[in-house]
């Protein structure tokens, strides 16, 4: 189990991680993903419309609502 006063010090890229998500955008800068979506024939773009497509399904309302609010 990682001690929280351990884990608070900055030791590399992946130390941001630590406390949460990385952001898409750190996702897919990283060249195994990079790898992986291109050996499957996928783009950054597929993978930002497939977020953005679920974010919009767990959203507790419509487009239509949200424009007109």
């Amino acid at each position: 189990m990682t001690k929280l006063f351990a884990a608070s010090r900055k030791t590399g890229p992946a130390s941001a991680w630590i406390y949460g998500e990385p952001r898409v955008d750190d996702l897919l800068g990283d060249p195994v993903v990079t790898s992986l979506l291109r050996r499957d024939g996928l783009t950054g773009a597929d993978v930002r419309a497939a977020v953005a497509l679920g974010k919009e399904r767990l959203s507790p309302t419509t487009p239509k609502e949200r424009q007109a609010a």
